[in-house]
């Protein structure tokens, strides 16, 4: 009745890589994202709103910290094809 559909390592290796590429066009957008809200930081510090100051160096840290490890994602995933 059920079917076992197990992938071959290669399969494996291009799904992640699919995977990997599809988190780079998320990644990329945030990054945009979390640029546009760094243009606000200088009002921010003249109304003196230090919590949204601190939730957009927050949110462009993050953004930062995941583009770095998708990077390394692909990175792992080009060494794993040799």
């Amino acid at each position: 009745m059920f079917k076992n559909h197990k992938l071959t390592n290669q399969q494996d290796v291009q799904f992640a890589r699919l995977q990997a590429w599809v988190m780079s066009l998320v990644c990329s957008l945030l990054v945009l994202f979390a640029a546009a809200a760094a243009t606000r930081i200088p009002h921010y510090l003249t109304v003196g709103d230090y919590g949204r100051l601190l939730s957009v160096i927050l949110f462009s840290v993050l953004t930062i910290v995941g583009l770095v490890a998708n990077i390394h994602t692909h990175i792992t995933l080009k060494e794993s094809n040799k």
